[in-house]
């Protein structure tokens, strides 16, 4: 989350967490900290994939689109993807 306390219809509230209101931007960071993939959540997506919606849930659907997003060269690779229990809680 990235706080924003000023009027906007993108803002987000998210109770429970130290940052509850502001943009919820998805990203995907290397270990040293370099951005490689962003998306700033904006509510429905037209461009969703409704199979990853319905296999892993609104949750992890924007990271496995992001995920798909990356060169073709670089898909094989090995990966290691560490995440918080938004994606793992029930």
């Amino acid at each position: 989350m990235v706080a924003y306390y000023g009027r906007h219809s993108c803002k987000q509230f998210i109770r429970g967490k130290p940052i509850r209101f502001g943009y919820k931007v998805w990203c995907v960071n290397t270990f040293t900290g370099y951005l490689i993939n962003f998306e700033v959540y904006q509510g429905k997506n037209p461009n969703a994939n409704q199979d990853y919606e319905e296999r892993f849930g609104k949750a992890s659907a924007p990271l496995m689109q992001m995920i798909d997003d990356f060169p073709p060269q670089v898909q094989p690779l090995p990966f290691n993807f560490y995440f918080d229990n938004l994606f793992t809680g029930t």
